[in-house]
């Protein structure tokens, strides 16, 4: 195990180590020394024994470390060296690859947005959030815009972010996703033509669809899939070609591919996240900034119609959030409750008065979007005379937090996490409720247990207590569970099918792993030598017939089973 208590006087890291680039079989190690060293990360699934090394023998101080090989939704500890030195690396020096398309378990997100202004309340919210956490991995740290201040420089991002967050385990752990803002490209109207500024130095490019989505094939905008979830970070400060187009121009580059990711979006949830709010009445006015205008009167009706859930932005240095909306695209003074909500109910879903989760439909009957802006992580400033926004009544003026989300499966859930821990603000979302919804067990099971889809302790017809969850004896297709949430806010029936598990299950078309393969004809086990080893990859067809491989040779009739995942699996 490479553990350091501490730096190297002689030798050490200046800057990270942070991450980027994550996906189920690789991600990026950054980080910067004090001399120029060689790039050494040793990796492996115990901090005791980190057995692959990554090795870039030139020279350098800013090092950049592409990790590959990896498996899905893995923890892999790792260590950096100079030559046997170790240089840092611990038991809180890991990560967690991404988890296979649209699996449904539960991701993390942290959100930050100002998160470096020179005052004290940055501290506190870190910290608060950290606690608040507790040891839960975080699968997403998103940066919301002006992220080194003021003006964006190499110096500043060393002062006012790593400094202050490189020595927590959110940064050695969890993948950073930025978002420029305008202190990034520090107002400057020149490098708001040339992007030749540091935030394209410190973060990776992550426009070349290697975390998901539709390839945009810039620097400035991406987008990536966690889960079942998909994500867009947009540039909402700079010029793009010789047109100078914005992110309000409909026919930019950017809002081009925007749509075109959009469209091609097949995940359950979407947030996008970008710097300028098109709602707020805190320290910007987004009636009287032009800008401002232009992102809610032509950005915003592009992400309604492609029915984008959440929206998170910053900018003012206040919090704000809107109740589940749609269709508002002017003035605040022309927001209606009767024509643009959704929604009346405050999403709190605590038993409160008017506090249901926001309800929506995956096939998009039910549409509508929450907007947040969040950009008091570091200070909070003045605001104007008729805040929080007419259409974003949840607002806090004068006090300091950061978003925390969680997704699973068919529910997210939003909290405002305050400087000094509480919560300050908070929602719930949730798709496809109030219905019938199948829910599939393995055949031949004697004992199924049947999760509620509410994610908490839940109402069930057949049981008498409140439980999440319940065990079902010998289900059989066909039977129905109804099942009610506690705060009277949903009821749904749960119908049961039963799956054979070897076939109805089974991966098909593709490669499947083989640990055995036996000639039924004569009960024994095929020569591996003369045919195919043991533990090698075969391919299933539609009806589960085995397709031969080059090098496959068999007689007609022959008769074979491959045991996969315990199931036996039968072909001629």
């Amino acid at each position: 195990m490479f553990a350091v208590s501490g730096i190297c006087k002689s030798q050490s890291i200046s800057r990270g180590p942070y991450l980027q680039l994550r996906t189920q079989t690789s991600i990026q190690i950054r980080y910067r020394t004090n001399s120029a060293y060689e790039s050494r990360v040793k990796i492996g699934t115990s901090p005791n024994s980190l057995t692959t090394e990554f090795l870039n023998s030139s020279l350098k101080n800013d090092h950049v470390v592409n990790i590959t090989g990896l498996s899905a939704n893995t923890k892999y500890y790792y260590a950096i060296l100079n030559g046997a030195q170790a240089l840092q690396g611990n038991e809180i020096n890991y990560f967690v690859t991404t988890q296979n398309p649209n699996m449904t378990q539960k991701i993390r997100i942290w959100a930050t947005g100002d998160c470096v202004t020179p005052n004290i309340i940055k501290n506190k919210v870190r910290n608060s959030f950290l606690n608040y956490v507790g040891t839960n991995y975080i699968d997403a740290w998103l940066l919301l815009g002006d992220n080194s201040y003021p003006d964006g420089l190499q110096h500043q991002y060393q002062e006012s972010f790593f400094n202050v967050y490189q020595g927590d385990r959110i940064m050695k752990q969890t993948n950073i996703y930025p978002a420029p803002g305008n202190h990034d490209y520090a107002g400057n109207t020149r490098d708001w033509n040339d992007h030749n500024i540091p935030y394209y130095e410190i973060f990776a490019n992550a426009g070349n669809t290697q975390m998901g989505g539709v390839a945009s094939n810039h620097k400035e905008y991406y987008s990536y899939d966690i889960g079942n979830a998909h994500f867009i970070s947009l540039d909402s400060y700079g010029k793009e070609t010789a047109n100078n187009w914005v992110i309000s121009d409909t026919l930019s580059p950017q809002i081009v591919w925007l749509k075109a990711d959009l469209a091609a979006n097949s995940k359950k949830w979407t947030i996008v996240y970008f710097h300028h709010p098109p709602y707020s009445m805190g320290t910007h006015n987004s009636d009287t900034e032009n800008d401002l205008v232009l992102i809610r009167e032509r950005l915003v009706p592009i992400l309604e119609r492609y029915n984008v859930d959440l929206v998170l932005t910053a900018h003012s240095h206040n919090y704000e959030r809107s109740k589940l909306m749609k269709g508002h695209f002017d003035l605040e003074g022309t927001f209606n409750s009767t024509l643009h909500l959704v929604s009346t109910s405050s999403g709190y879903y605590d038993g409160s008065a008017n506090s249901c989760p926001y309800h929506k439909k995956s096939n998009g009957s039910v549409k509508g979007t929450v907007y947040a802006v969040s950009g008091s992580s570091a200070e909070v400033l003045y605001e104007q005379s008729s805040f929080p926004h007419e259409a974003l009544p949840f607002g806090e003026p004068d006090y300091g937090g950061s978003v925390y989300i969680e997704i699973e499966n068919n529910r997210l859930d939003f909290k405002m996490i305050g400087e000094n821990g509480d919560i300050r603000d908070k929602f719930t979302m949730v798709k496809d409720m109030n219905q019938m919804n199948t829910v599939n067990v393995t055949s031949g099971d004697q004992l199924a247990t049947i999760k509620s889809p509410y994610l908490e302790p839940s109402h069930w017809v057949s049981s008498p207590t409140i439980v999440p969850s319940i065990n079902i004896p010998n289900p059989v297709t066909g039977m129905r569970l109804k099942i009610w949430d506690t705060k009277g806010c949903f009821t749904d029936t749960l119908i049961i099918n039963t799956l054979n598990p070897c076939i109805s299950n089974q991966i098909v078309d593709s490669p499947v792993e083989v640990s055995s393969i036996i000639d039924l004809k004569t009960a024994n086990p095929i020569n591996a030598s003369s045919i195919l080893s043991t533990n090698t990859n075969v391919i299933f067809d539609s009806k589960q017939k085995v397709m031969l491989l080059p090098g496959f040779e068999t007689k007609v009739g022959t008769v074979f089973t491959a045991k996969i995942g315990g199931c036996i699996n039968s072909s001629q």
